[in-house]
């Protein structure tokens, strides 16, 4: 989320934004947009989290029978991985897919762009107050593997001290790390780790 916010402040453009952002071509990305998806829209309200990850919220009631949500998603185009369980599903190129899910009023679908590598560090049970403010020792990252995605695949994260301006003069880094899987193997892949120290 700290580097999303910084390429926010880099290019203007912040980082929760509407489908219709990416895919402006797309009746379905409009639809996800409305501001009472029970009243006309055929689909519930989403929205980008990032460049490589789109967000159902449950904003309907549940179900007196069983006590879950049943929610019409659109699927944008693409391969996408869901952040839970890892459920794999497709978006046709010319937007028409979409998606029935059911569920408790816990859950906050998310799905992941296939391919792609999704920094986070590691949150442990009862030591989550401040943990934003924390200086972290360790970072996760996640690879969203999927048949037919890409060979190879990046992701980055932006460090400054969080505290000063300090980031004005140059003094932060970005972190990168990237994929490549071997062609027609499953086994696995081979990672690569490189920082940069500067950004501007």
């Amino acid at each position: 989320v700290y580097t999303s916010a910084q390429q926010a402040q880099s290019n203007g453009l912040w980082f929760i934004t509407p489908m219709y952002y990416e895919w402006p071509e797309l009746e379905g990305a409009y639809q996800t947009a409305a501001p009472h998806p029970n009243e006309s829209a055929e689909f519930e309200s989403q929205y980008l989290f990032g460049n490589d990850m789109w967000v159902a919220p449950v904003v309907k009631p549940a179900n007196d029978t069983d006590g879950l949500a049943r929610i019409n998603v659109w699927v944008p185009p693409g391969r996408w991985v869901g952040l839970s369980g890892g459920r794999v599903i497709d978006g046709a190129k010319n937007g028409s897919s979409s998606l029935s899910l059911t569920v408790d009023l816990n859950e906050i679908p998310v799905f992941v762009r296939a391919g792609v590598i999704i920094p986070s560090i590691p949150v442990r049970s009862g030591a989550t107050i401040g943990l934003a403010m924390k200086q972290y020792e360790e970072l996760i990252w996640t690879v969203y593997l999927a048949d037919k995605a890409p060979l190879v695949g990046t992701g980055f994260v932006y460090e400054d001290d969080a505290t000063s301006t300090s980031y004005l003069d140059g003094a932060s880094s970005i972190t990168y790390a990237q994929y490549t899987m071997a062609r027609g193997s499953t086994q696995g892949a081979t990672a690569s780790e490189e920082t940069s120290t500067a950004i501007r």
